[in-house]
Order: structure tokens, then sequence, then C-alpha cells
């Protein structure tokens, strides 16, 4: 495969991504988490973190390929997925997604 598919499929990826953020239910799961620690729900907290890293998993592999082309084909510039992992702000003492922590 040439750069330019390489970089097709991986915008390919990205895209999907940002539409599976807004059609999988997560953004209600980061909420959801938020809630169930201040109300101390565990079960709750423990479900909603399992689909978190289940989540960030799933960023972590496509970032990883982002990663993986920028270093043979760094003139790319391809766009991050990590603003699309979760992750805990420790100013807030809240889960946002990572394009939301400053």
């Amino acid at each position: 495969m040439d750069f330019e598919e390489l970089s097709k499929h991986y915008m390919e990826k990205y895209n999907e991504l940002t539409e599976k953020r807004d059609k999988s239910g997560i953004i209600t799961t980061v909420d959801d988490i938020n809630e169930a620690i201040r109300g101390f729900n565990m079960d709750r907290v423990n479900d909603d973190y399992c689909k978190i890293l289940d989540w960030n998993f799933y960023v972590a592999n496509i970032e990883g390929a982002r990663l993986a082309l920028n270093a043979q084909f760094p003139y790319l510039r391809l766009p991050s997925a990590t603003i699309f992992s979760i992750a805990f702000d420790q100013s807030e003492k809240k889960w946002k997604f990572s394009g939301e922590i400053d």
C-alpha cells in the first residue's frame, strides 16, 4: 500500500471513531460514571469503568496506527485520536474526554 491509501484508511477509521462516539452511548457512559461516583453506586461505577476501558482500548488502537504512519510518513500530519479517549480530570474531579481537559 502506498501512503495515500494508508492515509485514506486511517481517516476512514478516524471518521468511524467520531461517529461511534456520537452513536454508541459512550457520552452517556461518561455522564453516568460521574453521577454514579457522586451517588456512591459502586456497581454502576464498575460497569461504566469497564465500558470506558473498552472505549479507550479502541481509541488506542486507532492512535497506534496513526503513530506508525507518522513514523514512516511524517509529512502526513494525521489528526490524533487521543482527543476521543476518556480520562479523569484531576482539577474538576470527574471523567471527561481528553479533548475537553485543559
